[in-house]
């Protein structure tokens, strides 16, 4: 799985490395409502050791939508997904 994820990394562009860290650097929705309140069934999965947003961020986004949660242990955020 290691290999697989350094060879995406690697194949994929700077600039868009560098787009979607950008995209990332707040929490998408101003108003969580906006989907809350769209009708849908919501998850928020997320890594336990994190390095982009501490986990009590996706918590409380979680909170914010009224959405179930999936912590995956041991697990971290690859920038290019």
């Amino acid at each position: 799985m290691v290999t697989f994820l350094h060879a995406r990394l690697v194949q994929t562009k700077k600039a868009n490395i560098l787009g979607i860290l950008k995209c990332m650097e707040t929490p998408p929705l101003a108003d969580p409502a906006t989907l809350r309140d769209a009708g849908v069934p919501l998850l928020v999965a997320y890594g336990d050791t994190n390095d982009l947003w501490d986990p009590e961020v996706h918590e409380n986004f979680a909170r914010q939508l009224h959405a179930r949660t999936a912590v995956y242990c041991r697990t971290k955020m690859s920038p290019h997904r």
